[in-house]
């Protein structure tokens, strides 16, 4: 999302005082970054829209239909046992954990989401719509501010207000770009 930065993760952007004035902030800490050409992040962040916006995509459970969405499913396995537990607490504890991490809009990212559900089956099915859920929250408290759209954005006409309802549009999933 950022083009290979690994930033120190931060959950408060600034301490404010009672009148609203920013007491201290927290500026961003890079800690590494990804070792891979332009190109080669340019391939991710297109597979990454494709997940959520490819009508066949593993995480079209969080498209949106007003901002593109970028993002991953994932399923980690979960083989735990309780000694004493009943039958279905044993089966509950073996179901696979549910991960799902987005990032939006996918063209200028403005919030990251990550949904970990402890034995929730698949990503897809399971964390992605939660994501949806916090994306479209993000959305109604007005927090997304879309950058205006310079002539040079859209490669033709031909394709403004295509609403990718079928296969992501490639020229839009590139570029992130408007649906």
């Amino acid at each position: 999302a950022n083009g290979g930065h690994l930033m120190q993760a931060r959950l408060v952007d600034a301490y404010l005082n009672e009148n609203g004035q920013v007491v201290q902030r927290f500026l961003p800490v890079e800690e590494a970054r990804l070792a891979a050409t332009p190109e080669e992040l340019a391939t991710i962040r297109e597979g990454l829209v494709r997940v959520v916006n490819d009508s066949n995509g593993t995480g079209k459970e969080a498209r949106l239909d007003t901002v593109v969405v970028a993002g991953k499913t994932g399923t980690a396995e979960a083989a735990q046992s309780r000694p004493g537990a009943d039958e279905e607490l044993r089966r509950w504890l073996k179901d696979d954990h549910a991960w799902f991490a987005a990032y939006a809009p996918a063209d200028d990212p403005q919030i990251v989401v990550v949904v970990f559900l402890e034995h929730g089956r698949g990503g897809g099915h399971n964390a992605a719509p939660v994501a949806k859920v916090i994306l479209e929250a993000w959305l109604r408290l007005g927090l997304y501010h879309p950058r205006p759209i310079a002539p040079g954005d859209l490669e033709d006409d031909e394709h403004a207000g295509h609403d990718h309802g079928g296969d992501l549009d490639h020229e839009h999933a590139s570029a992130g770009g408007p649906p």
